[in-house]
């Protein structure tokens, strides 16, 4: 996941943190749902949620760093059905 332009801005600028609203805009035109984004960065969806709802505060630096590396966890998803055959 390659980091946005804005983030890149905001780190060569030293102008701090983005706010959770600049988290759930991006998101958004990325086309992601929050868990997505979550499974993909490798955060519990809590995080996100939280982050978001403090729209004009910043983001968590963990959660920026994370997101500043492009960094993406690979995950396996595996479940078990009963289909009633």
């Amino acid at each position: 996941m390659e980091m946005p332009a804005w983030m890149k801005e905001h780190r060569e600028q030293g102008s701090g943190r983005i706010t959770g609203r600049e988290l759930m805009r991006w998101r958004v035109a990325k086309g992601l749902k929050r868990p997505e984004l979550a499974v993909a960065i490798g955060f519990h969806v809590s995080t996100i949620d939280r982050a978001e709802q403090r729209s004009d505060k910043p983001i968590s630096r963990a959660l920026q760093r994370t997101l500043q590396s492009g960094r993406e966890v690979e995950c396996k998803i595996s479940f078990n059905a009963d289909l009633g055959l």
